[in-house]
């Protein structure tokens, strides 16, 4: 289809509205890029209940041009299409609650329209031909009014969503294969690093100090470079690369000091700080990993797989009923979501069951309180879902206490609803006896033995919904009286009271040297006695108001550890 110069060229929207949920608690940013961020994890940290999933609107655009990932934040869809050479609007704009087209634009007949990305209130996209008439592009996303228009060398290629750090815009570009930084508000150049292997279909992945390139022939590995500069800072080898073709078909995942990779059935672990791989295995993996807490998600032989990701261990599998599953894959802190050919499913990430599913499947994108699958029949699919937030468990932190100990879980707390139930575990470390088990929001504990104790607290909410937190707790026996029978503590007492600095008696003893305090006033100020205990040693204070009395040190013989443990103890007495 053609447009003439300076028209406003449309296509035809077929939109189903099922159901509006009138939530308006979007969260904001949260998919903004290739896989979300830039380390590309698939993580989202919401949870969810499949019982809240349900069809917000689906749009079938008119033109039938396969979808590119979308991104959604601040309540807006942006939407780019699959062209080769097709003058069709090419980016749309949508509201997030009801679908509506907001503006588009078309770029004429280019051979790529690619991914967009979303920040700092700016829509970015490349779009594609060849030499200077390549460009990153910069959009208002409230308008769509163009920002700017910068262009790079490139040589018919398609390219990932533009990575997004720190007011730089990092993507893949070059006639012979490259990676440049912009400037994400004036759209300058920062850099272009040119010695990189030609590939396209990739986006770096970038931390506070680095962009993390993986590319193949003829020099494959992962490359490392300074952010701010372009320079390579150092360069991993991969000398198990396989060649399939010019498009690396992913991003590096980056999680911590650790990069995963996917490469013609390979899953490969780069070390950064250690500048090597880990571990690659050779299971017929495709696409591209996920990651969260812990555990690498991927696809093996069309199987969603969960691995350790420090070992590469397999954890568990789950097979979709029908076909093999082939999409992105998002993870949140409850459910994994995964497509098929056909479907997206939602996976408990404790059972490992399939709890929801939808017959649409293709890109998966998530935010603004939605699940967006974007298809390659022209179809964005909105599900809204309601997230829930976890309680928060607070077992009061470690601790000193005597033999008689009270719990407080007061602090707990569930942002958007209520606790119903606070569990205690009380466990000597040592395993000399069996472990206490108790049940409330406080929780009193009678006659504990001396030594070290673990306590875990688990809170549930009404959501079904837990949490929990430990603590270590050492019990050094027995509370004390105020009766003491420390020489430098009973003659500071002593001397005190026969220059007339207090005016009540306490009980003394000289023969003994027992000092007993049941009342004190110094000028109707409290007189208070500070006992610090680090390994054998006692630390003594004696202060009227803030004047120091007396201050000594005493050996005390017999209760210097516990379990062979120094413990330093702070304790308080005060006297009225």
């Amino acid at each position: 289809m053609k447009q003439k110069a300076g028209s406003v060229l449309s296509v035809a929207i077929t939109m189903t509205l099922l159901l509006l949920t009138n939530n308006t608690n979007a969260q904001d940013n949260i998919w903004s890029m290739y896989q979300g961020d830039a380390n590309h994890t698939g993580y989202v940290p919401i949870s969810l209940k499949p019982h809240n999933f349900a069809l917000r609107w689906s749009i079938h655009f008119g033109d039938n041009k396969q979808l590119n990932p979308v991104v959604a934040a601040d309540g807006k869809v942006f939407v780019t299409k699959l062209i080769y050479f097709n003058d069709v609007e090419q980016l749309v704009a949508l509201d997030a609650m009801t679908g509506t087209r907001l503006w588009g634009k078309s770029f004429g007949s280019v051979f790529s329209v690619n991914p967009p990305s979303y920040g700092y209130g700016n829509v970015y996209i490349q779009t594609g031909n060849h030499s200077s008439d390549t460009f990153l592009r910069a959009y208002n996303a409230d308008t769509g009014d163009l920002i700017f228009k910068s262009p790079h060398s490139a040589q018919w290629e398609r390219y990932y969503a533009p990575t997004i750090y720190e007011g730089k815009v990092y993507i893949n570009g070059g006639s012979y294969g490259g990676m440049y930084s912009f400037d994400a508000y004036s759209g300058a150049q920062d850099w272009f690093l040119n010695n990189l292997p030609q590939y396209d279909q990739w986006t770096p992945s970038v931390d506070a100090n680095y962009a993390y390139a993986y590319l193949g022939e003829y020099d494959p590995g992962l490359y490392v470079a300074n952010r701010l500069t372009g320079e390579i800072a150092f360069k991993i080898n991969d000398p198990n690369f396989d060649w399939n073709g010019w498009s690396m078909n992913l991003a590096p995942m980056l999680v911590g000091n650790q990069v995963y990779t996917i490469q013609r059935g390979r899953l490969v672990k780069f070390d950064v700080h250690e500048m090597n791989i880990s571990w690659e295995i050779d299971g017929n993996f495709s696409g591209q990993p996920s990651y969260a807490d812990g555990v690498i998600y991927a696809i093996s032989s069309g199987i969603l797989t969960a691995l350790d990701a420090e070992t590469g261990d397999e954890l568990w599998l789950w097979e979709a009923p029908a076909d093999n599953l082939n999409s992105s894959i998002v993870v949140t802190d409850t459910h994994i979501f995964v497509g098929s050919q056909s479907r997206t499913y939602a996976i408990d990430r404790l059972t490992h069951n399939e709890v929801w599913t939808y017959p649409q499947s293709g890109h998966i994108s998530m935010s603004d309180n939605a699940l967006y699958i974007a298809s390659k029949s022209g179809n964005l699919t909105c599900i809204s879902y309601k997230p829930f937030s976890k309680p928060t468990a607070v077992a009061g932190g470690d601790r000193i206490e005597y033999e008689d100990v009270l719990l407080n879980a007061k602090q707990s707390f569930d942002p958007d609803g209520y606790i119903v139930s606070y569990d205690w575990r009380i466990s000597r470390q040592d395993g000399s006896s069996a472990p206490l088990i108790l049940s409330g929001e406080t929780v009193s504990v009678i006659g504990l033995q001396k030594g070290f104790y673990d306590v875990v607290l688990e809170v549930t909410d009404n959501d079904g919904f837990s949490d929990t937190d430990s603590s270590v707790l050492a019990v050094i026996g027995p509370k004390p009286q105020c009766e003491y029978t420390y020489e430098d503590v009973s003659r500071a007492y002593e001397n005190g009271y026969n220059q007339g600095k207090y005016d009540h008696t306490a009980s003394y003893n000289k023969e003994t040297r027992r000092l007993h305090i049941p009342t004190v006033l110094v000028d109707k100020n409290e007189v208070t006695f500070d006992l610090r205990r680090i390994g054998n040693s006692h630390n003594f204070k004696l202060k009227n108001g803030n004047t120091l009395l007396k201050k000594k040190s005493k050996a005390l013989v017999g209760k210097n550890t516990i379990d062979g443990t120094q413990i330093r103890a702070e304790s308080r007495i005060t006297n009225r």
